[in-house]
């Protein structure tokens, strides 16, 4: 992947995070920013296609540190036992 695409990868990435924080709805989020809804919706769309299925994550047990939800709803919960270079793979992994 060239330079350039990955950059858009990582802002839009940064603009989907900023929007679902808002919890605006997405067009008024847009508006609000001067960005092209259909631009936002596109990128969106990418980026969940890039994603696992929600099926394929394993419980990692009871004892929850924290838990993240993705944008297309998939929870990935952190034991409190887990060693930081795991949950650092398991970022870069979903960083598509």
């Amino acid at each position: 992947m060239g330079k350039r695409r990955e950059q858009a990868r990582a802002y839009w990435r940064g603009v989907i995070a900023e929007c679902v924080a808002s919890e605006l709805p997405a067009k008024v989020f847009c508006e609000q920013r001067g960005l092209s809804a259909d631009a936002f919706y596109t990128w969106r769309s990418r980026l969940r296609e890039a994603l696992p299925e929600s099926g394929t994550f394993v419980p990692v047990g009871d004892s929850v540190r924290m838990e993240v939800e993705l944008p297309n709803g998939v929870k990935l919960r952190v034991p409190a036992s887990c060693a930081v270079e795991t949950l650092q793979r398991v970022v870069e992994a979903l960083s598509c």
